[in-house]
């Protein structure tokens, strides 16, 4: 039988048998991590902003529908002066126009908020993350075969969510 000669298989002479595929498996873990959670800062912010989102727009969505019939003339006639509009109506008109825009926008951002994609793929990241720190640890203090840790490696790895 022919031996291959290929350097990513041959162990460093100062490592034991074994030890470079242990050390190299561990840099790709850590590299797959470094993905991982480059994906989860640019996803989780996204969630902060839509809930903020929907949640301050929906409060001033109200405020402006309901503010006129709280507040009465005296409202309208101070966001007309305000405004400078030359009559109550265009302060209603006005009002009605943002709470409708902004109810849209409260729509949207709570639909992605719900959006399966975001969620799953957020939930995903955090358990590849977790399972990837514990096959390091396997790999690390030598409970796990190389050669297997390298499938689950590999499995892990099928589950990191696209970048998109």
């Amino acid at each position: 039988m022919e031996q291959k000669d290929d350097a990513r298989v041959r162990p460093a002479s100062s490592q034991a048998p074994g030890e470079e595929g242990r050390a190299r498996l561990l840099e790709l873990i850590g590299d797959r991590q470094t993905e991982v959670g480059t994906y989860l800062d640019r996803k989780r912010p996204m969630v902060k902003w839509l809930r903020r989102i929907t949640v301050i727009g929906s409060a001033v969505s109200a405020v402006a529908a309901g503010g006129p019939g709280v507040g009465g003339t005296d409202l309208t006639d101070a966001i007309q002066d305000l405004l400078g509009l030359p009559d109550s109506v265009q302060v209603w008109r006005v009002l009605c126009l943002l709470a409708m825009i902004l109810a849209g926008v409260v729509a949207f951002s709570a639909r992605a908020l719900q959006s399966d994609d975001l969620a799953k793929g957020i939930v995903g990241a955090e358990a590849v993350s977790r399972e990837l720190d514990d096959l390091a640890t396997l790999v690390e203090f030598r409970h796990v075969e190389v050669d297997v840790a390298v499938n689950l490696f590999r499995d892990i790895s099928a589950r990191v969510p696209s970048p998109a």
